[in-house]
């Protein structure tokens, strides 16, 4: 009968450190947005770009213009404002 009694202490033990160890490991995501209805500077469905001030390049891209690295757990086709490779009146800037 003890040993029932240990048995089911160990695991119930065992189940709550694998629950804790889940909930400590779990990555929440604030923004999850689909782009594949985008390309070039054209934005997905029901979203809009639009040139504040600059050249006409100087908006959203959703085609990586720069070539940049992204890293899990961004995937393409994702949205990117990058000044530093697109610029300067349409030419890529290096």
């Amino acid at each position: 009968m003890s040993y029932k009694i240990i048995n089911m202490k160990r695991l119930l033990f065992l189940i709550v450190a694998l629950s804790v160890y889940s909930a400590t490991q779990g990555q929440v995501y604030i923004l999850n947005e689909d782009f594949v209805t985008a390309s070039g500077t054209t934005p997905p469905l029901e979203w809009s770009n639009y040139k504040v001030e600059g050249s006409e390049t100087d908006l959203w891209h959703f085609d990586n213009p720069g070539g940049r690295t992204i890293n899990y757990p961004i995937t393409s086709p994702f949205a990117i404002f990058d000044s530093d490779s697109i610029s300067n009146n349409g030419q890529h800037v290096h």
